[in-house]
């Protein structure tokens, strides 16, 4: 059994985090990947292989197979460990984790160039106390 809201939840997070659709039927890495992270992560929560095969549209055998070597893959591959980090960090926040981890894509490029503003109008700001 697998709690759908949950599921969904999880799987909106992971697919921001992999930018793809993780429901996609292809067998590239990053989609693997994707499915490695969501299937793990839900497992650990409860739920059963066959549970997140039919979310997934996958047989159970082959959500074993994803996440039988999870551990050692994930120690294996820094980018994959990043991710799935940053999935756990909002899927699971604590009352200390910073609101950034929230921010889209959209939103975080938003913040970047607002940042690079205040941080040239800053730099404008202390040439012009040198000269005087």
């Amino acid at each position: 059994m697998i709690d759908t809201h949950n599921s969904d939840d999880l799987k909106k997070i992971v697919d921001e985090v992999f930018e793809l659709d993780l429901l996609r039927k292809t067998r590239q890495r990053e989609y693997v990947d994707a499915r490695r992270v969501f299937s793990h992560m839900l497992l650990k929560e409860g739920a059963t292989l066959s549970g997140v095969g039919n979310y997934l549209g996958l047989n159970h055998a082959t959500v074993h197979h994803y996440t039988k070597r999870f551990e050692w893959i994930i120690k294996s591959d820094l980018i994959l460990k990043e991710k799935y980090e940053l999935v756990l960090t909002r899927y699971k926040p604590n009352p200390t984790t910073p609101d950034v981890y929230f921010f889209s894509n959209k939103q975080l490029i938003e913040e970047v160039l607002r940042l690079r503003e205040d941080l040239n109008g800053l730099n404008s700001q202390k040439a012009c106390q040198c000269k005087n």
